[in-house]
C-alpha cells in the first residue's frame, strides 16, 4: 500500500489524510522488526539450545528467496555494481554502515532491511539469555527505557541516505542495525512479558481486549494520518505497533481469531516473498513494457514528495531524502529512449521514494493461534 497506495490515492483525490497515511506507510518496516523481536523470542524461549540450528532456520527462512531475487534484478540493476558492492549485498551487509550511507539500497532497494535484521540475528541470541534473567519489574523498565529511546531519537524514521540534522553529531558514525536496534528488542521485552502474563488473559472479559485494540488502531491511524508529524511522534507510533502486536496475541480478541484463518495465514506466509520481489518485478515490467514508465504510484515517488512536502517542523528533511534526486536521475538516464527525448522527460519527472516497506516476518515459527498479518 505504502509503494502503490499513496500514489494512487493521490491521483484519485482521496482525503488528505489517507493520502498522509499510505504516505506514512514506510513505518511498516518498524512493525517487522518489532513483530520480529516478539516471534523470535516467543518461539526460542528461554535460550537457543542450539547456535547452529538456529543459524541454520534463519537462513533457510530468508536467504533463499534473497538470493532468487538478487539474480532477478541483476540484468535491470538501476545502479552499476563494483565487486566489493556485490560482496556486501551476498553477505547482507549492505546496510552495515552509518545512515547517512546510501549502500543500503545497492543492488534491491527494500534488501536493506534484512541486512539489518541480519545484524538482529546475531545479536539475537546474547540478547535473548540477558533478557530472560532480568526479574518481571525490569521488564517493564526496559519496555519504557526501549520505547524512550525510539520517541526521543526518532529511530523508526532512519533509514540509509537519511538526512537527520536533529540527531546528535556523536550519533552519525553509528551502524545503522543499532540505531533500529532498540525496536528489535522492545519486542523482544513485550514477548517476554507476554509469556508471563499468558495465564493472566483468560481472566479479562473479551470485549476489553477488543476494545484496546480498537483504541490502539485509532491512535496508530490519528497519528499517520496528521501531516507533518514530528519524527519523534512517528517514534511513537512504533511503541503502540508493539502493544498491538501484544494484543493480537491474545487468543480471546476477535481480531487475532480473524488473522488466524487459513487465507490469512496463506497470505502472511507469502509475504516476504511480495516483498522483496516487487522491485525487481517492478523493473521488469518497464522493460518489457516501454510505457510502463515511473509515476506518482512508484516506490522512489513517495520520498521526493516527502522530502518536499512533509518537511517536520524543526527543519529536517523526511528520511532517505539524500538518495532522493541520484535514484531519481539514474532512473530517468535508464529509461529515457534515445530516440524519444519527450519519454526521457517524461521518465526525468518519475519521483522517489522511501526505501521501506511494510513486511511481515510471516514465520512457521509463528503459532497459528497467535498469528499476526499485515
Amino acid at each position: 500500500m505504502f509503494h502503490f497506495g499513496a500514489g494512487f490515492a493521490e491521483r484519485s483525490g482521496a482525503p488528505r489524510q489517507i493520502v498522509t497515511y499510505l504516505e506514512n506507510g514506510y513505518l511498516g518496516v518498524s512493525i517487522f522488526f518489532v513483530l520480529s523481536g516478539f516471534i523470535l523470542t516467543y518461539t526460542y524461549s528461554p535460550s537457543v539450545e542450539s547456535l547452529r540450528m538456529f543459524a541454520w532456520a534463519r537462513f533457510a527462512r530468508i536467504y533463499p528467496v534473497y538470493l532468487l531475487a538478487l539474480l532477478i534484478a541483476l540484468p535491470v540493476a538501476r545502479t552499476r555494481l563494483d565487486m566489493v558492492d556485490a560482496i556486501k549485498v551476498l553477505g547482507m551487509a549492505q546496510a552495515w554502515t552509518p545512515y547517512s550511507s546510501e549502500s543500503g539500497y545497492t543492488w534491491i532497494m527494500q534488501a536493506w532491511t534484512l541486512s539489518v535484521e541480519l545484524a538482529f540475528y546475531i545479536c539475537f541470541p546474547a540478547l535473548l539469555l540477558l533478557l530472560q534473567r532480568l526479574p518481571r519489574n525490569t521488564l517493564f523498565v526496559g519496555i519504557l527505557l526501549m520505547s524512550a529511546i525510539i520517541v526521543a531519537g526518532g529511530t523508526s524514521s532512519i533509514a540509509p541516505g537519511s538526512a537527520r540534522p536533529d540527531l546528535p553529531y556523536w550519533v552519525q558514525p553509528i551502524p545503522l542495525p543499532l540505531l533500529r536496534l532498540p525496536e528489535f528488542v522492545l519486542g523482544m521485552l513485550i514477548c517476554n512479558v507476554f509469556l508471563l502474563k499468558t495465564h493472566e488473559h483468560a481472566r479479562h472479559p473479551r470485549w476489553k481486549w477488543d476494545t484496546s485494540v480498537a483504541v490502539t488502531l485509532g491512535l496508530i491511524f490519528l497519528l499517520l494520518s496528521t501531516e507533518k508529524t514530528e519524527f519523534h511522534m512517528l517514534g511513537l507510533v512504533t511503541v503502540l505497533f508493539g502493544v498491538l502486536i501484544y494484543l493480537l496475541s491474545i487468543p480471546n480478541c476477535v481480531v487475532s481469531r480473524m488473522l488466524a484463518s487459513t487465507p490469512l495465514q496463506a497470505l502472511g506466509g507469502a509475504s516476504y516473498a511480495f516483498y522483496l520481489l516487487q522491485d525487481p518485478t517492478r523493473e521488469w515490467v518497464r522493460v518489457i513494457v516501454p510505457s510502463a514508465e515511473p509515476r506518482d504510484n512508484d516506490i522512489y515517488a513517495r520520498l521526493r514528495k516527502s522530502a518536499r512536502g512533509t518537511r517536520r517542523d524543526n527543519g529536517p528533511a523526511a528520511p532517505c531524502a539524500a538518495p532522493a534526486s541520484r535514484f531519481s536521475i539514474d532512473r530517468a538516464r535508464a529509461l529515457r529512449p534515445r530516440s524519444s527525448p519527450r519519454s526521457g522527460q517524461r521518465a526525468a519527472r518519475g519521483r522517489v521514494g522511501r526505501g521501506g516497506g511494510v513486511r511481515r516476518t510471516a514465520s512457521a515459527d509463528w503459532p497459528r493461534c497467535h498469528s499476526f498479518a499485515t
